[in-house]
Formats: C-alpha cells, sequence, structure tokens
C-alpha cells in the first residue's frame, strides 16, 4: 500500500457527476483513496456536491472523502467537514465515506482513527459519517446539522456491518458532540 499525508489543504466546490458509475462505482468530488496509509490532517472540505444522474446497480458517490480499504494506521484529524451536499435523487453521500469494499471484503479490515473533526451541515442520502465495514475510534469530534435523506441512515453517523463477522468492534466512540443532526425521507 501507498503511503500518503495530505495535510492542511483546501477542497472547495468540487463536483463529481455520476451519469451511470463506472463498472457499478462511485466518484468522490473531492477526495478518493483506495488502499493506503492515509494522514489526513488539517484540511477543508467545504462546499463540495456529488451529483448522481440516474439510478443503476451502482453507487452514487461522495460530495467530499472516500476512503475505500484504508490501510494500517490511517489518521483523519483536524479536518472540516462543512456544507458537502450529495444530490437527493440516488444514493450519494456527502462527508466522509469509508468502506471495506463489498465486491471483495477484507476479512480484518485495518482501524481508522478520526479525532478532532468538524461535520457541520452536510447533507445527501447518506450521513456526513458513512462506515461500511471498517473499524474506527471516534474521538472528540462535533456532528452539527447534517440531514440525510435515505431510510437507513442517522443524520450525523452510520455504521453498516458488511463482510466478514471479524470486526468485533465497529465503532469507540469517545467525547463527541452530536447536535441537530437529522434523517428525513
Amino acid at each position: 500500500a501507498n503511503y500518503l499525508v495530505i495535510q492542511n489543504n483546501k477542497f472547495q466546490h468540487n463536483t463529481a457527476k455520476t451519469l451511470n458509475g463506472i463498472n457499478g462505482l462511485a466518484e468522490e468530488g473531492a477526495v478518493h483513496i483506495w488502499n493506503a496509509h492515509i494522514t489526513f490532517t488539517g484540511n477543508e472540505i467545504i462546499n463540495n456536491i456529488c451529483i448522481k444522474t440516474a439510478a443503476n446497480p451502482g453507487w452514487g458517490g461522495i460530495a467530499g472523502v472516500g476512503i475505500i480499504d484504508p490501510a494500517e494506521g490511517c489518521v483523519i484529524s483536524g479536518n472540516v467537514f462543512q456544507g458537502n451536499n450529495g444530490i437527493k435523487e440516488w444514493i450519494t453521500g456527502c462527508a466522509l465515506h469509508l468502506e471495506n469494499f463489498t465486491l471483495n471484503p477484507c476479512p480484518d479490515p485495518n482501524l481508522v482513527v478520526i479525532a478532532d473533526n468538524y461535520f457541520v451541515n452536510n447533507q445527501g442520502a447518506f450521513p456526513a459519517l458513512n462506515n461500511f465495514g471498517i473499524p474506527v475510534l471516534l474521538l472528540n469530534n462535533v456532528f452539527s446539522g447534517n440531514q440525510s435523506y435515505d431510510n437507513f441512515s442517522g443524520g450525523a453517523i452510520s455504521l453498516y456491518p458488511i463482510g466478514p463477522p471479524n470486526v468485533h468492534h465497529l465503532a469507540t466512540i469517545i467525547n463527541c458532540s452530536f447536535y441537530n443532526n437529522k434523517s428525513v425521507l
């Protein structure tokens, strides 16, 4: 796996527009990372959009950051995810998406530390933080004013236990704040 340090950057007003997906896969408006050791710190991910224009068997995409099959030692800290919008037409996410890739799930996915981030006023079919089968440690994060349109999602966080059952604790949440988040149909 590659080593990536993404630090003190601004990802603003980017758009992912998926017509029919790429082989059923999704696209991200700001950042897409696959199978890497990631240090993602001090970034601003603000007002990015993902537009899904046709229903198909594939996913729609993520307005902000998508991380698929993260390698060992991933840290996401000190970032601001604000105003990202997955347009409501179909399955789209808004701020941060983690996934144990569903077509070939890892039997023992790596822990991702998500600390000291702000998730504010993001909206999409999926919530501000959407997690498909990656164990996470959430520390000192703020979730405020986020909204999802999917009937399986919370407004702030959704945790989906997909893949092999080796992940006994999908999430540990310590000292996080949740305020005015909504899930509506």
